[in-house]
């Protein structure tokens, strides 16, 4: 009895080990997270505009939300785009430089440094600042915190503002089991809610949604270099947000290219009938960044 425990026990270990590895594809270490993938093709392009005349919410300043350029190895280096939601969100323009475990902007006209990122060996944000320019309000800068799971998707996010570092912000992510995110929740001042629904029966390979929620919760920026993969693996009807940017977003009118990714879709907003956005997404197939460790292509 005791040969056929030990036995068991060995089965067991062996098992468990096979179950982590080939969950974990990039693990080194036992107790090391993963790397979570993100899609193949990199969202390049994406064009955002009023859907019909009789929104009142303005006009966008340019006919895309963020455009960019990429580099020899196949990363990011050159960006144009908003980082908030809206057409009225920060503005980062400019040369994005990776450096190792580092990544970093400089201002196109300027040439300051508008945000910089250390990065984890999937290459993944950890610690970023970022100076936000909008036309209404001067430079403020916000540091920011990620942690992730042991899976490597992000799980907490912390927010600062510079001026006033002892009062950060806690975002905690949850996830279904096709690692869609469903809620974010503000665990500090209980001051804001997001949650999303999806169709899960229409899967994609790689999606990239507008929303008028989490504007400077700091995923954007990342998400948008392609850093950081927090976008839906299925088509998203709808988010409820509660706190910041009370109210709906519904999204109709999606579009699924061949290859299984997003290129267009009409989002309602607030619950505003009648009014809304319609945006269209270029696609990069070729050599686009993915979590390769930083300092290799």
């Amino acid at each position: 009895m005791k040969q056929l425990f030990a036995n068991c026990s060995v089965c067991f270990v062996v098992y468990s080990f096979f179950l982590l590895t080939t969950a974990c594809k990039k693990t080194d270490h036992w107790n090391k997270p993963c790397c979570f993938e993100g899609p193949a093709c990199n969202a390049q392009t994406m064009m955002v505009a009023p859907r019909d005349c009789t929104y009142t919410g303005g006009a966008y300043s340019k006919p895309y939300k963020f455009t960019k350029t990429y580099g020899p190895d196949g990363r990011v280096n050159y960006l144009d785009g908003y980082e908030g939601p809206f057409w009225g969100g920060p503005f980062f323009t400019g040369t994005v430089h990776y450096q190792r475990k580092r990544v970093y902007m400089l201002d196109v006209n300027s040439r300051d440094t508008i945000m910089t990122a250390d990065l984890n060996d999937c290459g993944q944000p950890v610690r970023a600042r970022a100076t936000y320019n909008t036309p209404w309000t001067d430079s403020s800068a916000w540091l920011y915190v990620f942690l992730y799971d042991q899976k490597g998707r992000l799980s907490q996010l912390q927010r600062d503002n510079q001026s006033n570092p002892f009062n950060p912000i806690i975002y905690t992510y949850e996830y279904d089991r096709y690692d869609n995110i469903i809620r974010i929740a503000d665990i500090t001042f209980h001051a804001e809610e997001i949650r999303y629904i999806y169709d899960y029966s229409r899967p994609i390979k790689g999606g990239y949604y507008d929303s008028g929620s989490g504007s400077g919760m700091g995923d954007h920026i990342w998400e948008i270099l392609g850093d950081l993969h927090t976008q839906p693996h299925h088509i998203m009807t709808k988010i409820i947000s509660t706190g910041v940017g009370n109210g709906a977003w519904a999204y109709e009118n999606q579009v699924v290219n061949a290859d299984g990714y997003l290129v267009y879709y009409e989002a309602n907003i607030y619950d505003y009938i009648g009014g809304g956005i319609k945006v269209t997404l270029l696609w990069n197939c070729g050599k686009s960044h993915s979590h390769n460790a930083p300092g290799k292509s």
